[in-house]
């Protein structure tokens, strides 16, 4: 999961390598103030794919992220790989998972659960 590091610009200039290779999110500061903030974006290395599908069927790829804070970007990512790491150890679907939070269908449960 990514975390938010806060580190001075001259640091993040010594070490930038590392910094561009990882996958924390690193908010630059100088004099005490945010200069800038760099963000990882998945690039596929890994063998999963990074956008999501919407229900328009457009992907994450077509919005517009400019308006949305890096915070806000970094926790979307956290979800994003905290999803793709249960459909991963279950072999659910997307869409099966979505399926337990449909409201109108009863929850699904074990046998050993039922009374």
């Amino acid at each position: 999961m990514s975390k938010i590091k806060r580190v001075p610009a001259e640091e993040f200039a010594e070490h930038a390598a590392e910094y561009l290779e990882g996958h924390d999110v690193v908010t630059v500061e100088k004099d005490g103030e945010v200069i800038g903030r760099y963000i990882p974006t998945p690039n596929g290395r890994n063998g999963k794919v990074s956008s999501t599908r919407l229900p328009t069927g457009r992907s994450d790829d077509d919005l517009d992220w400019s308006k949305t804070r890096p915070e806000s970007r970094a926790s979307i990512e956290a979800l994003r790989q905290t999803l793709q790491a249960i459909y991963d150890e279950t072999g659910m679907t997307e869409e099966e998972f979505a399926s337990y939070f449909d409201t109108t269908k009863p929850f699904p449960f074990d046998d050993d659960d039922a009374s």
